[in-house]
């Protein structure tokens, strides 16, 4: 009998649900803006998943992106494109690390292929924007910009309008809604180069 509880506890703890449990942790840890805590979490569900994907090495890079340690965040995209170079968020926060140490031909290139892999995803073209707005061409930016914005679900145009009051700019009436006002505060921002996701 005991033998046989043995063996349960064991596959219980080998059990691909109980693995998953770490990497939940990190995307809890992650939510709650906890990114060390996500890096360890992440980790252990590399470890313990025996062998890397490009999600869960780009998970990881992005919480060690979020905690300022931009090194190793570049280790893991550049690992994540490794093994799937198809893969296209490993290519844009790879672009958005280069982007942040100013490294802006890095930056270029990677958004360049971001964009190839995944035309209309709001997250790439808010980073190639971003990228314009650095190298001083706001015109592009704010076509960058408004092409996000058109792929944008109401929550995320919110989300953008706090970002943009975040920076002193007024984008009008926190309402989810892509108006005259908010199109206005993100052409300031392309001419002032602002990084709307900066950490604090």
């Amino acid at each position: 009998m005991h033998g046989k509880l043995l063996l349960v506890l064991i596959l219980l703890a080998l059990s691909p649900g109980l693995l998953a449990d770490a990497c939940e942790d990190g995307q809890r840890a992650h939510d709650r803006m906890d990114y060390e805590a996500a890096v360890a979490a992440f980790t252990r569900c590399l470890n313990e998943n025996g062998g890397a994907s490009a999600a869960s090495l780009h998970r990881r890079g992005r919480a060690y992106m979020k905690a300022g340690r931009y090194d190793a965040a570049l280790d893991d995209f550049s690992a994540a494109i490794e093994v799937d170079a198809a893969y296209a968020p490993a290519w844009n926060s790879r672009a958005w690390v280069h982007y942040v140490q100013g490294d802006l031909a890095a930056a270029d290139a990677d958004i360049e292929t971001a964009v190839r892999l995944a035309p209309v995803s709001p997250r790439v073209l808010d980073t190639r924007a971003h990228i314009l707005a650095a190298q001083g061409d706001a015109a592009q930016a704010m076509v960058a910009f408004e092409q996000g914005m058109a792929q944008q679900s109401p929550a995320g145009v919110a989300k953008i309008q706090r970002k943009l009051g975040a920076q002193g700019i007024d984008p009008g009436p926190v309402d989810g809604l892509y108006g005259p006002r908010t199109r206005a505060a993100l052409e300031a921002c392309a001419r002032a180069a602002c990084n709307l996701w900066k950490q604090p």
